[in-house]
This record gives C-alpha cells, sequence and structure tokens, in this order.
C-alpha cells in the first residue's frame, strides 16, 4: 500500500497545508490581523476539544459522540495571510499522527470563519504550503 501524497509530508511526517478563501470585497489587508486577533483570542480558547456527533443507521437514529482535540493535530493556531485579489490564506501546520485535520478544516474552521466574519465566502482550495 502506497502512503498518502496529499499532503505532502516532511522528513519527520509533519506538514502543512494552505487554506483559500473567498472574500466577498477586496479588503484582505484590513481583516487579516482581525481575523488573526479572533483565531488566537477567540476561536482556539473555545475549540481546544471537539465534540462531534455522528448520525447513522436507518433515518439518521443511531447517535455517537467522538472527542477530537486540536492538540493532537495541529502545532499551533492557523497563520492567516493575504492571498491573490479577494483571497484569504490559512495555513495550519499538522502534526505527524493527525487524522482528522480534514475534519477541523472543513467542520470547524471555514464554517466558523465565515460566521464570524461575513465578507468571507467559500472555500476554494486546500493545497500543501506553497504551492
Amino acid at each position: 500500500m502506497s502512503s498518502a501524497k496529499f499532503p505532502a509530508r516532511s522528513a519527520d511526517g509533519s506538514f502543512c497545508v494552505e487554506i483559500g478563501v473567498n472574500l466577498n470585497s477586496n479588503v484582505q489587508q484590513d481583516l487579516v490581523p482581525s481575523i488573526q486577533a479572533w483565531i488566537n483570542d477567540a476561536w482556539m480558547p473555545r475549540n481546544t476539544t471537539w465534540t462531534r456527533e455522528w448520525m447513522t443507521g436507518p433515518n439518521l437514529s443511531t447517535s455517537s459522540a467522538q472527542e477530537l482535540q486540536y492538540d493532537n493535530e495541529f502545532t499551533g493556531p492557523p497563520e492567516v495571510a493575504a492571498g491573490p485579489s479577494a483571497e484569504l490564506q490559512l495555513r495550519l501546520r499538522g502534526k505527524k499522527t493527525a487524522k482528522f485535520w480534514k475534519d477541523w478544516v472543513i467542520s470547524r474552521l471555514v464554517p466558523d470563519i465565515k460566521e464570524a466574519f461575513p465578507g468571507i465566502g467559500e472555500l476554494l482550495y486546500i493545497r500543501d504550503c506553497g504551492k
């Protein structure tokens, strides 16, 4: 069985992914410090642990909880940067043992940023850093 090609892993097994989100206006330079401060001061303290509810079975009648720890997946908070015109970029540095990093991005981070900052649009991509 071959190893996964994405994300690209460093020799120590760690990785870095860059997430691009669309901005509804071209004001990303102004948003970068505000979003970084919100991530550091509000989002990170609220998201050290995430209890995710899985619904399965007929008519989604069976529920089970899964507790996920942010620190099990990442080495630190997301880093915010201005991307090309009308784009915001977030970088996440993942640990060798990360299994649920995509779940954090798709189900927590991006939706929470969109809710907190109405100027944030849709997810554009997830790619290796520097690509």
